[in-house]
């Protein structure tokens, strides 16, 4: 593969800046339908690491089209998936790249949209470097 239809295929993550934070879910998935993939992903975080309490959530949007949330957090987090044996330490983004998906998987069933954007997360993490993208795997298995 050249690195020139490499680069064509990289999916870019950006962080939404605090302006337009709110209309940023809605604008993907729809007013309703994204306050349940929101909720439903804290919800999972909290299934996810044992030492999550809330706190502030930021949103990346994808240049696919996709996007997902993740906690600003500073330090690692340990996670465990009891529906898959899985059990690991990720940064708070790769958490949320997790936490989101299962929610995503999980919502797939209201509509088609939350599945349409599992596959443009997925696609994302076919970006990522090796060791996230394994995490990943690993954890939605």
């Amino acid at each position: 593969m050249s690195i020139e239809l490499a680069t064509q295929n990289a999916v870019i993550r950006t962080i939404v800046p605090e302006n337009i934070r709110l209309g940023f879910l809605p604008r993907l998935l729809g007013t309703i339908p994204g306050l349940r993939f929101e909720h439903q992903t804290y919800a999972i975080m909290r299934m996810l690491c044992t030492d999550y309490n809330g706190g502030f959530w930021q949103y990346a949007e994808l240049s696919n089209g996709g996007g997902f949330m993740f906690p600003q957090r500073n330090e690692p987090m340990a996670l465990q998936w009891s529906d898959n044996y899985f059990k690991g330490v990720a940064t708070p983004e790769v958490a949320g790249i997790i936490a989101s998906l299962i929610s995503l998987s999980a919502l797939s069933a209201a509509g088609d949209r939350f599945g349409t954007l599992n596959n443009l997360l997925l696609d994302y993490v076919a970006c990522l470097e090796s060791d996230d993208r394994e995490l990943i795997n690993r954890a939605i298995d």
